[in-house]
């Protein structure tokens, strides 16, 4: 619909279908058409951006994704949280991974206690300053961030539903601890059971880091700094790049990983005994570095 509606995409592409933002109708009948991968249907049935990509003229920069996975209806120019999560996300631009919904209004105003624990005194008058309107700011989300991801670790590694400790907070990473002891007849702490997601986070971030993704690819599209919301109580909001790129920063600090690359660290991962997959990121760690040096010296 972007694609049609901005002139780049005509009917001769789509098989004479005439994509237009808020049409149903036409939507239900190509989810048919993308189910059954008929006409147009087949190359949309790839994914956004495959299809963008197959299309081709520009399309791409219009595919709202991290890593290939398309962002859910949290917009993050506005929900910088959530943004700076499905940037730092293991599988692409997926909320479920790191569920900051501390920052919404509603858990804020229910749980200010859970909010001020998680970012500290300092950070949680910060948030307060102008809240709700510090939706957009970036400055708390990364300590948000990482809280969150491991307290939605927790649920994942115990395989419960995650809406009772990352969206209600009924449940909170101490609560999940004592029903995991009380269920197994361990002995766990809170931190030992946050330490274990982290744990769970680092050897997904391992992966990426041996396939040679780091820094470069924790980032939102252009159109995300550029194009401004248009229209509502945000309109005009846009990602600032350099507060982005600070806050990405913070994140990797936060984790004790490689602010340069994104990539885990010889003493993180000594740190988590996790010694055996630094071997692994070794090589690609040099190559990437390499790749910067040789962009910085291009530019200069």
């Amino acid at each position: 619909m972007d694609a049609y509606e901005s002139g780049i995409l005509t009917e001769k592409d789509t098989g004479g279908i005439a994509f237009h933002w808020g049409d149903t109708k036409t939507a239900l009948h190509v989810i048919d058409m993308i189910n059954n991968r008929e006409g147009f249907g087949k190359i949309l049935g790839e994914g956004a951006l495959r299809a963008a990509k197959a299309v081709g003229r520009g399309t791409e920069k219009l595919v709202p994704h991290v890593r290939g996975l398309e962002d859910i209806s949290c917009d993050p120019r506005i929900v910088t949280g959530f943004s700076l999560g499905y940037a730092m996300s293991t599988r692409g631009s997926d909320h479920l991974k790191n569920m900051s919904c501390l920052e919404f209004p509603p858990a804020v105003q229910t749980y200010p206690d859970l909010v001020e624990q998680v970012l500290g005194k300092e950070l949680f008058q910060k948030f307060m300053e102008n809240f709700p309107s510090e939706l957009k700011d970036l400055t708390t989300k990364p300590k948000l961030c990482k809280w969150s991801e491991e307290d939605k670790g927790i649920s994942d590694l115990l395989g419960v539903c995650c809406f009772p400790n990352a969206w209600w907070y009924s449940l909170r990473p101490a609560d999940l601890t004592e029903l995991f002891n009380l269920a197994t007849g361990q002995n766990y702490t809170e931190e030992e059971m946050m330490r274990c997601a982290e744990r769970t986070v680092a050897i997904e971030r391992a992966h990426w880091n041996r396939e040679g993704s780091g820094r470069q690819d924790d980032i939102h599209p252009d159109r995300y700094f550029e194009y401004p919301v248009q229209d509502g109580p945000w309109k005009g909001t846009v990602l600032n790049r350099g507060e982005w790129e600070l806050a990405q920063s913070e994140y990797y600090r936060l984790h004790g990983w490689e602010v340069e690359t994104g990539f885990l660290s010889q003493e993180k991962l000594k740190e988590l005994g996790l010694e055996t997959v630094a071997n692994d990121l070794e090589g690609p760690r040099k190559e990437l570095k390499a790749r910067l040096k040789s962009k910085k010296e291009a530019k200069s």
